[in-house]
């Protein structure tokens, strides 16, 4: 609230702020107090993150100003000496480098901060960056009330780990594993190996695992039906399956290992394949195949095809894309998409039943849910299938409120608007 005030003069808003703050949250049935801070999810987190965090990129640039010496690395006395011998060959076997990165009189700190999540690369000791990590760890607790979580705030080498942050596996090219290139100067041919570079890896294992964790596969990666989408279109199934693989790879584009995401494609493909066979009780994958091609291609009326789940080529795009599938970490999206439905989808393209607007359209559910589960008790299946085919209705948003106001009346029994 004092940060917030420092830059807005408007005790209305203020007061608002502060009573949002005070009021804490309800989640399935129940209170919960605001006591660690504003839900997850709330519509005004990430720019109350920003006003809190603000404080710590202006702390860490200070750092970074008084922290960085030298102009360049000092040149390394052993590849100076065995390249003005001629012994190319040696300091590339050797992996020596030519510049001293051990040097003490050259430091520098790159910072970059996504919402409560950031990421600090020092050329420096690893006393430094313990050093460095301390002082955060103070400035956070002393001034902004927050606590640094020590458990995941990793020190690494880039050249002998990787560091994880927003969804990326991040490390440097060892010196040994530097690609080899000729170069051509006149009539003259020389070998060298390039410079080291940062890597940004899409992390496979993690992906296997959460897709493990989720349904898609089993322990060791094997591709396995997805029990809970059994009830659904083959339509949606496989276009379910399809855009999960599309957020995934769309969000790794830039990723150095992004043929590697192969294996991702095969789980997803498979799973799918599986799970259609469960559906349609065709037993194999080999009679899916032989059924819908090695495309998965599902046709709708007039033979148009309205899903596919195909085969896709695995190098790396040119360019990396933006668009909506890059603005959520994948483990989140994951998350989200392992747990969707598409009851509604279809009839969200309608007009509202009421007035025929085709804006802000959202469903009515003429029976609520708990009244279609109470009475009996159900398996999973059977309780999927009673969400699925309860009685709904496309209506805008506006009518819908006037509804539950009392002022649209049910003309029915059967509780039709």
């Amino acid at each position: 609230m004092q940060l917030v005030s420092k830059r807005i003069n408007d005790k209305g808003f203020i007061d608002l702020l502060h009573k949002a703050l005070k009021a804490g949250y309800m989640f399935q049935g129940q209170y919960h107090s605001p006591e660690l801070g504003t839900p997850q999810g709330s519509i005004v987190s990430p720019i109350l993150c920003n006003i809190l965090l603000h404080g710590l990129d202006e702390f860490v640039l200070d750092l970074q100003l008084n922290f960085q010496v030298g102009k360049r690395r000092k040149t390394n006395p052993l590849w100076r000496k065995l390249t003005r011998a001629g012994l190319i060959k040696e300091v590339h076997d050797r992996n020596i480098g030519s510049r001293l990165h051990t040097d003490p009189n050259y430091k520098r700190i790159k910072y970059v901060r996504y919402a409560d999540d950031f990421l600090i690369g020092v050329i420096g000791s690893k006393d430094d960056c313990v050093k460095i990590r301390d002082k955060i760890h103070q400035f956070l607790f002393d001034e902004l009330k927050l606590n640094l979580n020590l458990d995941k705030t990793k020190i690494t080498h880039a050249r002998d780990d990787k560091a994880h942050f927003l969804g990326t596996d991040i490390s440097i090219t060892p010196l040994e594993k530097r690609p080899l290139r000729f170069i051509t100067r006149g009539t003259s041919q020389f070998r060298m190996k390039a410079n080291t570079k940062p890597l940004l890896q899409a992390p496979i294992k993690k992906l296997v695992s959460k897709l493990t964790e989720k349904g898609f596969a089993r322990q060791g990666g094997t591709p396995t039906r997805l029990a809970r989408m059994i009830p659904f279109e083959t339509s949606q199934i496989v276009k379910h399956l399809w855009q999960i693989w599309l957020g995934l790879s769309t969000y790794y584009s830039f990723a150095d290992n992004y043929g590697s995401l192969g294996r991702i494609h095969y789980i997803l493909k498979y799973s799918c394949v599986l799970t259609l066979a469960s559906k349609l009780k065709l037993k194999t994958a080999k009679r899916v195949f032989a059924k819908f091609g090695k495309d998965i291609l599902i046709k709708g009326k007039d033979d148009k095809i309205i899903a596919s789940f195909p085969d896709v080529p695995l190098a790396k795009p040119r360019t990396f894309h933006i668009t909506k599938f890059t603005d959520m970490n994948p483990m989140a999206r994951l998350e989200k998409l392992a747990k969707s439905t598409f009851r509604s989808k279809a009839a969200l393209d309608s007009t509202c039943t009421v007035c025929g607007t085709a804006e802000n359209i959202e469903m009515h559910h003429v029976r609520k849910l708990r009244d279609s589960t109470r009475a009996i008790k159900m398996d999973y299946m059977t309780s999927m299938m009673s969400r699925m085919n309860r009685k709904q209705i496309p209506i805008c948003r506006t009518c819908h409120i006037k509804y539950h106001r009392g002022e649209i009346l049910i003309l029915n029994k059967q509780e039709s608007i």
